[in-house]
């Protein structure tokens, strides 16, 4: 899938057409390692396979614009990410359908928080940018070396507490063999960074 063309029609109507290349430039960044046009085509793979449980077609752009959106913006160092993000829907939205507008932002804001939603669509929003924790350990290892790389500026030291904080704050959310994986993994970090 090309997402930029697949969905050049409908991303053409809510945002400004000189940004999209912006963003494809942005997602293809070779700095990002997870954080690509590979992490996007994943979610918008997810909301495709799950569109029967999107409620309305208003709902089904706003998943797209959030997808699109949440993570055009990407530094590993900065802190606020997805406002950042947030922002930059914000100055190149260019539809008059304000009530878009703000339920994309509020998809694009769940992504901040380790906590699975309660709302139809904004759980399928956070499940689809969450995926990846969903796949077998060969996955997982691979999602954790691309990681590193966005992270190369962190000592290991740093990197594995923060890592496994972060892993952690996912047991309990998928399931049993998703535990097992994500302990598999924490397993995995800790083995690589004894120091």
């Amino acid at each position: 899938m090309e997402p930029f063309k697949y969905y050049y029609k409908i991303l053409i109507k809510y945002i400004d057409k000189n940004f999209i290349s912006n963003m494809y430039m942005m997602w293809t960044d070779s700095k990002r390692h997870y954080h690509n046009i590979n992490h996007l085509i994943d979610i918008l793979t997810y909301i495709e396979k799950n569109r029967n449980k999107i409620e309305s077609y208003n709902d089904y752009i706003c998943l797209l614009l959030a997808s699109f959106m949440h993570d055009v913006y990407y530094v590993p160092s900065d802190k606020f990410n997805e406002d950042k993000c947030i922002d930059l829907l914000k100055r190149n939205y260019i539809s008059s359908d304000i009530t878009i507008l703000k339920r994309s932002i509020e998809l694009i804001e769940t992504t901040k928080y380790r906590k699975i939603p309660t709302n139809k669509t904004t759980k399928l929003f956070w499940l689809a940018d969450n995926s990846i924790l969903l796949s077998d350990l060969n996955n997982l290892k691979k999602y954790e070396n691309n990681i590193r790389k966005e992270f190369s500026f962190v000592n290991d030291r740093i990197y594995k507490e923060k890592r496994i904080e972060f892993l952690k704050s996912n047991l309990g959310m998928f399931g049993k063999t998703v535990d097992d994986n994500i302990l598999n993994l924490i397993n995995f970090v800790e083995n690589i960074y004894k120091k």
